[in-house]
């Protein structure tokens, strides 16, 4: 019986890993558990919280359905995970932030660790980058092409593998410092 549970178990990772929305788009879950993941090998975390919390935003464009539809599930994923976990001891938050002229505004009211990159961006990854470095806040995208053009880190999926691409230059910049141990698995853009 355990090995029919354990086969199952297996068959169902194998489909979430095999699923991707896009061609090079994890699945929404799977992004959300990295996410938490990832940011635990941040060595500043910690500092960069203060320690009580750790809040991760999700940055999309107010207007452009695919990217209120990306929000939309992603914050719902993220919910679902930071219920059930915690990043190095603390509590996760979730909030959203509409991407436009106040975005240095709303990042620092809002004190993220972290700002996922919703698709429908792509045009402001510039005016972004420069947000999350100003702020000290580790940036994500669910696609490879963010962090190849200064975010710090992205996602791709090959050969029905999850790849997590960080852009070593750009997070550094965000003030994130990620553990040798997480930069060994990942694809590292110097």
């Amino acid at each position: 019986m355990r090995r029919i549970v354990a086969g199952l178990l297996v068959a169902l990772v194998g489909c979430l890993i095999c699923a991707p929305t896009f061609a090079d788009e994890p699945p929404v879950s799977q992004q959300a558990l990295l996410l938490l993941r990832i940011l635990a090998y941040d060595r500043g975390l910690k500092a960069r919280t203060g320690g009580q919390k750790v809040v991760v935003a999700v940055a999309y464009r107010a207007g452009d359905k695919s990217s209120e539809d990306a929000r939309s599930k992603v914050v719902r994923s993220l919910e679902d995970v930071a219920g059930e976990t915690t990043v190095l001891g603390m509590k996760v938050a979730i909030t959203s932030i509409a991407v436009d002229g106040s975005l240095d505004d709303k990042v620092n009211g809002a004190h993220p660790a972290a700002l996922y990159i919703c698709p429908g961006l792509d045009d402001a990854i510039g005016p972004i980058s420069q947000v999350t470095r100003r702020r000290s806040v580790l940036s994500l995208a669910p696609r490879p092409e963010p962090a190849r053009n200064g975010l710090a880190v992205g996602f791709d999926v090959r050969d029905a593998r999850t790849v997590v691409i960080v852009n070593l230059a750009a997070a550094r910049a965000e003030g994130v410092d990620f553990e040798s141990a997480f930069l060994r698995v990942a694809e590292v853009i110097k």
